[in-house]
């Protein structure tokens, strides 16, 4: 069973196998995706941002009845239909964490992102993990529960490898979440909960599957852990497949630094958005994170903004004007060559005043 949201979780009929969540059964599931004959006004407003990362220094930053740890985004991310980012982190269900693991989220702290907006999750790098199988089976119970669409995770490799699909407005995405490097702490296993790892017939299907049923698809692709945010030439194979076979964006998570832009074919790659909040890990000389936006509607991705981040005191600052501009430009100027070669790419990307 696939997951799908036109007008309930649509990851609900696809957990039900999970014993933590058999309660679900009782909320109902959401029908298939509608297709039908679209007006020309109709358009879903999507944005994707950077991993929302807490630690034992700034914990307080997510406690609820802290209405301002995104207060500089929410009036432009409040009026986007889906809003999605990456929670860096496992929740904490009677777990200690192992040595050396400071990610771990308190159930409370959810509400800072609902109160944003934020109701897609990214879990293919989910540290829940760390704490065992049935941990991470918790955790995917209380997040449904919580109302949030989580991508990249599942009761078994098959459907966390599965899209996501979700509707806005009559138009319909989808969002396939993959992990490139299995976790450092879990053997791999088929049957058993866990993170989506990157398979490449895994990826073509889905991806098969996304184009008879969503407008518009979007890859999202955890890279191994590090500071650059440009691609390796393995994973730059595996986004070039992906555009192959119909991906109309790819976004990525791991890197650090925010950055690595291309564009293959007519098609947006961002190597990593960075950070959203919490850790910046220091030393950005660029940008800590990137908030990306676009429209679509049935036929095309539009509008495509790029706003540059940066992390003050855990929270995200947006970069404007001349500074969201010179900042752009660095990013570029690091991103592979033949993006640096292409003189139009800033006029390109639109960008707040």
């Amino acid at each position: 069973m696939k997951k799908d949201a036109s007008k309930a979780n649509p990851l609900r009929a696809r957990r039900l196998r999970l014993p933590a969540l058999a309660l679900l059964a009782l909320l109902g599931l959401g029908g298939c995706a509608r297709s039908r004959s679209l007006g020309p006004d109709q358009m879903l407003a999507f944005a994707a941002a950077g991993e929302v990362r807490p630690s034992a220094g700034n914990q307080s930053l997510f406690v609820s009845g802290v209405p301002d740890l995104f207060h500089e985004l929410t009036p432009f991310i409040a009026n986007r239909d889906l809003v999605m980012a990456d929670l860096a982190g496992g929740l904490e269900f009677n777990c200690d964490p192992p040595p050396g693991e400071p990610l771990r989220w308190q159930p409370g702290w959810l509400s800072a992102l609902s109160a944003a907006n934020i109701r897609i999750l990214n879990l293919a790098d989910d540290h829940s993990l760390d704490c065992g199988r049935p941990a991470l089976t918790e955790a995917v119970s209380f997040l449904l529960r919580q109302d949030f669409y989580l991508a990249g995770v599942g009761p078994d490799q098959e459907m966390a490898r599965a899209p996501v699909y979700l509707t806005r407005n009559g138009i319909t995405i989808a969002i396939a979440g993959y992990l490139l490097a299995p976790p450092p702490n879990s053997a791999a296993c088929a049957d058993c909960p866990g993170p989506a790892l990157y398979d490449r017939d895994s990826l073509i299907a889905a991806l098969t599957e996304m184009k008879s049923r969503a407008s518009r698809r979007i890859v999202v692709l955890h890279f191994v852990e590090r500071d650059s945010p440009n691609l390796t030439p393995e994973e730059l194979a595996i986004v070039r497949e992906a555009i192959d076979y119909g991906a109309d964006l790819v976004l990525g998570y791991g890197p650090v630094e925010a950055g690595g832009i291309q564009r293959i074919r007519g098609r947006w790659v961002i190597g990593s958005l960075g950070r959203l909040a919490g850790d910046a890990d220091g030393g950005i000389n660029r940008a800590d994170g990137l908030l990306v936006s676009a429209e679509f509607t049935a036929d095309k991705m539009m509008n495509l903004r790029l706003l540059p981040l940066a992390i003050v005191g855990g929270r995200p600052r947006l970069l404007r004007g001349e500074e969201a501009a010179a900042t752009l430009t660095a990013i570029v100027g690091a991103s592979p060559s033949e993006v640096q070669d292409n003189a139009t790419l800033i006029g390109d990307i639109l960008y707040l005043k």
